[in-house]
């Protein structure tokens, strides 16, 4: 059962995560064994292998005809938008970071990581396979990317290998005429600290834009020697810049769009400077003799506007369209169709798709959204159950293990209603936890769930046996009768000698309560109370375990606790005296545990992954397989929930949404698994 976790704040982790390398890191260099591995076969040994995949930060990246290329689920996902008003989610590719930049040019989508160049070929969308790769940093530090890219049979990349005070960024370029080997060729860098960074490709003719620090134009005649031709910071703050023919368009830090002649490319000179009347140009896009615009506007509602540029000295706002609350981050055109991101993970985490065939008139298509953050998972029949935090109650349809489908979403983040941290199914009813407030949702259908009842109580994580919802909170617990689902009320509520911290969770086995808490202060006892509930409105501690806290099972009567880093195993036959069996250590940390037979499968903190510990002797756990999931945009792993229903494992990744491994004990014992990425049926 899921459980969820407080967490520690996330720049302490996101800055702990840039002094960590991986330790199969190879630097700056072409990897040569990272073609795609080969579907599932009889023959096949892995033990683990990704089966399906969706949630997570979700970003476009790149678009041809009525193909989307985006960012999803720690990988790139395809998406067909042949039916705009129904985009559907093809095929996905796991890389072991989050994309950040791509280009496409036939049939390969070039994607940029914190740590790598890859080439994907997305010929079959259903099946995108990694082509080849090639490691950007020198120092085992993350990269930092500004723009990407692609004309003819170059890639132009504009980065800044981060810790390498030789050079601050650096524009690489690459010979991508063979797919299957990424070649680097000639590199221009500098000492400037780039501020905004984007490039643009005229001739043989590199704009680089610089921000504050001006317009550099590299000459890149020869590409394994391209060689200053010329820096100027006459323009002021430049934005992004996008040309056609002999007009190149940029966008200024003033909100205005400015016009240069660059029918000599090494000598650009501006021709205009086109100042909106109310709105101020954010992101922008040329597209034939038109420019997609996304506005900033703050506090103000955010809106696309589409401008006509085929008379430079009478530009004309044909149409607009609003965009909502939050400023794009990502705004891409193709086929008659513009994609919008907005620029919040957590509170929109959509990609909005208008329709502006008729630019007076832009039309609102389909929306592909994704539950950003996943916190822990239950399965039941064919529907696999999300408590997603602000996103709310997220159900997919897995009855397809290889494509999960978005179902349906209660209590959408846009109304703020109080976050999902746990959840369990019983009998088409949801029992959410939800910070201030414990809810009953109908779910008899997942495509429409409705809310029965709530009861206002701390809620954090929950436990359902029977009638009864036993609800842990910051600093109490309270059993309730559920009796009747459209009245829940409450038996007994107690305070606790320990406050909510990471890890606590609520268990009731028979007459036994477990409660799991943190140290709230000195003299607080944290570890695991154990209650007797045979009297429900006076609960009596009647033993406890002293320190370790975390997610608590129960089988027979063995106790596991995660906590401290370490895989506790008590012997609870006497549960006034819990005596230890063995202490399994997990350097990593780890948030949860469930017990599948002789198995442990653990879902593994802030350094993600799925482990699989044999149990058989519980005095000497083994490691049998792990699987590392992809980090996040910002630079961490953590997974936070796992289930298993037959050979299939679900695990809730908090950035990258829902995974879903096939594990075969059969298979076992080994120690580190590669990934099988794609159709393992």
């Amino acid at each position: 059962m899921p459980h969820r976790r407080f967490h520690p704040p996330l720049l302490l982790v996101i800055l702990l995560s840039l002094f960590s390398i991986p330790a199969t890191y190879q630097p700056a260099q072409a990897i040569t064994a990272v073609a795609q591995p080969a579907q599932r076969s009889a023959a096949t040994t892995n033990s683990i292998g990704l089966v399906g995949s969706y949630g997570g930060a979700l970003k476009s990246l790149a678009a041809n005809g009525t193909w989307l290329y985006a960012e999803h689920s720690g990988g790139v996902a395809v998406f067909d938008v042949s039916d705009p008003n129904q985009p559907v989610r093809r095929g996905h590719v796991l890389l072991p970071h989050a994309p950040e930049i791509a280009a496409y040019a036939d049939g390969i989508v070039y994607v940029v990581t914190r740590m790598y160049l890859y080439a994907i070929d997305v010929t079959n969308p259903d099946l995108p396979a990694i082509r080849a790769a090639y490691g950007l940093s020198t120092t085992g530090v993350h990269v930092t990317t500004y723009d990407l890219q692609i004309a003819g049979n170059y890639l132009y990349l504009l980065y800044d290998d981060n810790n390498n005070d030789a050079i601050r960024d650096q524009l690489q370029i690459f010979d991508v005429n063979n797919p299957d080997q990424l070649s680097p060729l000639g590199m221009h860098g500098e000492t400037v600290w780039p501020d905004g960074g984007s490039i643009e490709i005229i001739g043989a003719f590199v704009y680089i834009n610089r921000g504050i620090n001006g317009l550099t134009i590299v000459n890149a005649t020869d590409p394994r020697h391209p060689t200053l031709h010329r820096y100027t910071g006459e323009f002021g703050r430049l934005g992004g810049m996008e040309h056609a023919g002999d007009q190149l368009y940029t966008g200024d830090f003033d909100g205005r769009l400015q016009i240069f002649d660059v029918s000599d490319p090494g000598l650009p000179v501006r021709l205009d400077i086109y100042t909106p009347t109310g709105f101020t140009i954010q992101n922008f896009k040329l597209q034939g003799d038109k420019i997609y615009v996304s506005t900033a506007a703050y506090p103000n509602p955010y809106d696309l506007y589409i401008l006509d540029v085929s008379d430079l000295e009478h530009i004309t706002v044909l149409g607009s369209y609003p965009i909502g609350l939050y400023p794009v981050r990502q705004l891409l055109v193709a086929d008659n169709l513009v994609y919008l991101n907005s620029n919040d993970y957590s509170w929109d985490n959509a990609i909005q798709i208008v329709d502006v065939s008729n630019p007076a008139i832009p039309a609102s298509r389909g929306r592909i959204r994704s539950p950003y953050t996943a916190e822990g998972v239950q399965v039941v029949g064919t529907n696999a159950y999300i408590p997603a935090r602000q996103d709310g109650l997220v159900i997919f349809d897995v009855s397809d293990p290889t494509k999960p489908r978005l179902r349906s979403i209660f209590g959408p983040a846009d109304d703020f209603t109080p976050a999902v941290y746990d959840v369990q199914v019983v009998d088409n009813l949801a029992y959410l936890a939800a910070g201030t407030v414990f809810k009953i949702v109908d779910v008899s259908n997942p495509d429409n769930p409705t809310l029965r009842a709530e009861l206002t109580r701390q809620a954090f994580q929950l436990h359902i046996a029977g009638n009864r919802a036993y609800i842990i909170g910051s600093n109490e617990f309270s059993i309730l009768n559920i009796s009747d689902p459209s009245n829940p009320t409450v038996i007994v509520t107690r305070d606790l000698n320990s406050s909510y911290y990471p890890g606590s969770d609520i268990q009731a086995v028979g007459n036994r309560l477990f409660v799991s808490g943190g140290m709230c202060s000195e003299g607080c006892k944290g570890g695991v109370e154990i209650f007797d509930i045979s009297d429900e409105t006076n609960p009596v501690v009647i033993g406890a375990v002293i320190r370790p806290f975390g997610d608590v099972e129960i089988v027979g009567n063995l106790l596991y606790i995660m906590g401290d880093r370490f895989l506790y195993i008590y012997d609870i036959t006497n549960p006034a005296s819990p005596s230890i069996r063995h202490a399994w250590p997990l350097p990593n940390g780890a948030e949860e545990v469930e017990i599948v037979g002789q198995y442990a499968y653990i879902v593994g903190g802030y350094l993600g992954g799925l482990q699989i510990v044999d149990l058989s002797v519980p005095t000497q756990p083994k490691l049998r397989a792990t699987f590392t999931t992809s980090v996040a945009w910002f630079g961490i792993r953590r997974t936070a929930g796992v289930q298993v229903v037959g050979d299939l494992a679900y695990v809730a990744d908090a950035y990258n949404g829902l995974y879903i491994f096939r594990v075969d004990p059969a298979q076992f014992p080994s120690s580190i698994f590669a990934p099988i990425v794609g159709k393992t049926l």
